[in-house]
């Protein structure tokens, strides 16, 4: 995986859309040791792909009134 800087950005975009476009990922960095903030992903990749819903899990509790007129998997967005 490529790590391109963000100030580099601008001058390569074209160059790393079509990189990403042939499937490969690209990640950006930022500050002077050039840690990755972000990652672009083809969009192919990104809209089939599910969330990971338990990174929160321990991390606090949710509860839902009596009365919510709505099922789990509307709630978290998956196809009843």
């Amino acid at each position: 995986m490529q790590t391109v800087a963000a100030k580099d950005i601008s001058t390569h975009f074209m160059e790393i859309l079509f990189q990403v476009q042939k499937g490969e990922q690209v990640a950006i960095s930022i500050g002077d040791d050039n840690n990755p903030v972000a990652l672009l992903i083809p969009y192919q990749i990104a809209s089939n792909s599910k969330r990971n819903l338990g990174v929160l899990e321990g991390k606090m509790d949710v509860q839902f009134s009596d009365d919510l007129d709505m099922s789990i998997d509307a709630f978290i967005g998956e196809k009843e």
